[in-house]
């Protein structure tokens, strides 16, 4: 089994060019060619770049990039060779602040005038904020000890968000399935969850402000550890 994870690296806007850089990490679970043999993992990655024309594209706009693995394929050339072909999709937006002129009215006193109301919203920022989130999860009673750590998946969930004068506040979960082997030799996997809260400055916002916002994990890192009694 291969599965891929695609992660934005870098963004850079010039005039007339949109440039991506960024990288899949490939987790691949395989059966030895030998008898009674486990489960092995092989973490690897592999990088890629995107370059996109445009005109319309200004040095001073701004980019929203997300990626996805639309599709993996994997040939087993021999016993010790894996060919491991990936398609990377991009969604991307970018957007630009402009100032705008609205005609308020008419001097003409003789002129007919028709007169819609608007709802004006003004754009406060676009930004993109990276946070950690660390913590240690205890096996769940019943499970026997790791032996080897094979492969973590890991969800945002249950996102929301709340406008404070001058500050966004943001909740969540993390929802973490960890695939192991365990020291009889069996295969395991075990449900973590993790609640986090945090804050990002915003200097125009209020409690008024509209807000969207969009969660993507940039990077994982899990691997066990012994509890007190010496068991991982």
């Amino acid at each position: 089994q291969v599965d891929g994870k695609a992660i934005i690296l870098s963004t850079e806007l010039t005039d007339g060019k949109l440039s991506v850089d960024g990288k899949v990490n490939l987790n691949i679970l395989y059966s030895p060619d030998c008898e009674d043999s486990k489960i092995q993992c092989i973490e690897n990655s592999a990088d890629f770049s995107l370059s996109l024309d445009n005109n319309e594209i200004l040095s001073d706009m701004q980019a929203n990039i997300f990626a996805d693995v639309e599709k993996l394929d994997f040939q087993i050339l021999n016993s010790r060779k894996l060919r491991v072909k990936t398609t990377v999709a991009i969604t991307y937006e970018i957007c630009e602040q402009a100032s705008l002129d609205l005609t308020s009215g008419v001097e003409d006193e003789n002129a007919q005038v028709c007169i819609s109301p608007l709802e004006l919203i003004s754009l406060v920022d676009i930004k993109e904020s990276n946070f950690s989130i660390r913590e240690d999860f205890e096996l769940p009673p019943g499970h026997t000890a790791i032996e080897t750590l094979l492969k973590t998946d890991a969800k945002i969930c249950d996102t929301e968000h709340k406008m404070v004068t001058g500050r966004l506040v943001v909740r969540g979960n993390l929802n973490l399935t960890c695939l192991y082997i365990d020291t009889a030799g069996d295969l395991k996997s075990a449900d973590f969850e993790k609640t986090f809260t945090e804050i990002f400055d915003l200097e125009d916002a209020d409690d008024d402000t509209l807000c969207e916002t969009k969660f993507s994990i940039k990077d994982l890192s899990c691997h066990a550890e012994a509890d007190s009694d010496g068991d991982m």
